[in-house]
């Protein structure tokens, strides 16, 4: 993004412009938190840059973008083979670790209905989470319950309900790849909140009746993403986004060229 073309973008806004915000929002700005006034001024030049350049050009300023899947569209995807460590709870209540092997395979899906897509940035900074708040019923199959991890956590309770935490990275999509869903989402929201760009997704499970709901949390700055998904409720997911707990480990996740770079968005049932 041309630089020179956002500052003419936000030359152009008038004063007066600012001063009819500004006055709209006088009872906020008054009682509402410090920063409220940063907050109306940001949407007053947000509104600026998407007039100049366009609504699609604004949004990549952001680094993440989603679009709602074509009619028909199909995503074929090439995964390489892979290996997965499992954590599971025997009878006796032993921790049992399973190490699974994936051949490579050639999936192809079809009625893609979102797809979100990223800036291509060749590297990120490596985090770890911790989450502090389980969904009641619960018991973490995989992923340290209570301790820092970089992967994932979550649990199936008998197939039929679940949430799940996962963190992807900017660099993992490249400027190729994509995060893409099959569920049906009949509510959507979109919130800024800092360095974060919070996307909330409900809908039903592809092919099924089964509740699904999505907290997707992008850090700008960073480039991570953490999925937060349920079965359950909205309420679940954002219970969990609030208590996590985020930290930069000093590793880095790089593009890599010999990776699928095009990553199925599910709760893993349905």
């Amino acid at each position: 993004m041309k630089r020179e073309v956002i500052s003419e973008a936000l030359n152009n806004i008038s004063e007066e412009y600012r001063a009819e915000a500004l006055e709209m929002h006088s009872l906020e700005v008054v009682s509402g938190p410090g920063n409220m006034k940063k907050k109306i001024v940001t949407i007053i030049l947000a509104a600026a840059i998407t007039a100049a350049l366009g609504a699609t050009a604004y949004a990549a300023l952001t680094g993440m973008t989603s679009r709602n899947g074509e009619p028909e569209e199909t995503l074929v995807n090439e995964i390489p083979a892979y290996t997965c460590d499992v954590t599971e709870e025997d009878e006796d209540g032993n921790q049992i670790q399973t190490t699974f092997y994936q051949d490579a395979q050639t999936l192809t899906y079809e009625d893609i209905s979102k797809v979100f897509t990223f800036d291509g940035r060749e590297s990120c900074n490596e985090i770890q989470f911790m989450a502090s708040y389980l969904p009641e019923g619960y018991t973490v199959n995989w992923g340290p319950a209570g301790e820092w991890t970089d992967v994932a956590q979550g649990d199936y309770n008998m197939g039929e309900r679940c949430y799940n935490i996962k963190v992807y990275y900017a660099s993992q999509f490249g400027p190729d790849g994509s995060l893409f869903s099959q569920d049906v989402f009949d509510s959507e929201e979109v919130i800024e909140d800092g360095d974060f760009i919070i996307y909330k997704l409900s809908g039903t499970v592809y092919g099924s009746d089964i509740p699904v709901f999505f907290y997707l949390m992008y850090n700008t700055a960073e480039g991570y993403l953490i999925e937060i998904d349920s079965t359950e409720s909205m309420e679940v997911c954002e219970n969990i986004a609030a208590g996590l707990e985020i930290r930069t480990t000093g590793g880095v996740v790089n593009y890599d060229p010999n990776e699928s770079h095009d990553i199925y968005l599910c709760t893993g049932i349905g």
